[in-house]
């Protein structure tokens, strides 16, 4: 078989394979979570000989800017929307500590005397203080 014809019967065989996907995907054997975290010391080793090889930039070269944009602009962009739908109540959750976070800080400056260049330096200390504790860098 050429690679052509390999792709186009694997491109069927996976679209003819819908349902017993997703019955794996809802009923795996083992979480994909948990085995991620159980390996994570195997990853980080794995990672780092491959930095250490040059696969990492090699990789990053071979695939190259323009391949991901493509790929992203011939399938990607038509499903941001239905992504960030499918992701709402996570996204949501964000959205609300960013909220939270920013009125707290509107309230924090709303009480802060600003008469002087003094007071105004000191809103600023203070922003950046609580950039940094939203970054988790205090």
């Amino acid at each position: 078989m050429s690679a052509q014809e390999i792709f186009e019967q694997y491109k069927t065989r996976m679209g003819q394979s819908r349902e017993r996907i997703l019955k794996g995907i809802k009923n795996p054997k083992r979480s994909p979570t948990q085995a991620a975290i159980d390996n994570k010391d195997k990853m980080r080793a794995n990672w780092q000989k491959a930095m250490d090889a040059g696969r990492w930039e090699k990789g990053l070269q071979e695939s190259g800017d323009e391949r991901w944009r493509n790929n992203f602009e011939k399938v990607g962009v038509d499903k941001i929307t239905t992504g960030i739908e499918a992701n709402k109540t996570k996204i949501l959750a964000a959205f609300e500590k960013v909220d939270a976070a920013g009125k707290a800080v509107r309230e924090a400056v709303k009480g802060m005397p600003n008469n002087n260049i003094e007071d105004a330096l000191a809103i600023q200390r203070r922003s950046m203080e609580i950039q940094k504790q939203m970054h988790g860098k205090s």
